[in-house]
């Protein structure tokens, strides 16, 4: 599974990352999440998620 799922990954490209990415950052502003109860803790994981994508995507850059 673990391999397939590397396969995938390397058949993405950087557009469609990019357009991932930008659903992500989206979908985890301030405006679709509206709940501000849990706003501050919600925001520091959605930014260690981000850099966690990025490092993966490094490793695909580099892997390729």
């Amino acid at each position: 599974m673990e391999s397939r799922w590397h396969r995938f990954l390397k058949l993405l490209t950087l557009r469609d990352f990019s357009i991932a990415w930008n659903i992500s950052v989206t979908l985890s502003s301030p405006f679709f999440n509206s709940s501000n109860d849990t706003g501050r803790k919600k925001n520091r994981y959605n930014i260690r998620r981000k850099m966690k994508c990025y490092i993966v995507l490094n490793n695909i850059r580099e892997s390729i």
